[in-house]
């Protein structure tokens, strides 16, 4: 008798999933994914002990520089056209 694959295994718990909901047709790839999922976790199951004890993605604070920030170069001044006087 052989070990059945990963494969193997995760096909005959889509089937055990799909026969637990009633045979719902249309549901092949989610009862697919959540076999994985769960095969997935009994191969490799993640000790509680090897989080961090501090998590590391906490948001960071914002930077506040010393130094003012610059502005933007004034725009240069534009005159307005003059107006030819009208005189005949």
């Amino acid at each position: 008798m052989t070990t059945p694959t990963i494969h193997e295994r995760v096909a005959q718990r889509a089937y055990e999933i799909f026969e637990e909901s009633g045979r719902q047709h249309g549901h092949c790839t989610d009862n697919w994914l959540r076999a994985e999922k769960e095969i997935c976790e009994q191969e490799q199951p993640v000790p509680e002990t090897s989080l961090p004890a501090e998590p590391h993605n906490r948001p960071l604070e914002p930077h506040i520089s010393a130094e003012p920030q610059t502005s933007l170069p004034a725009e240069p001044e534009v005159s307005a056209p003059q107006r030819r006087s009208s005189r005949r």
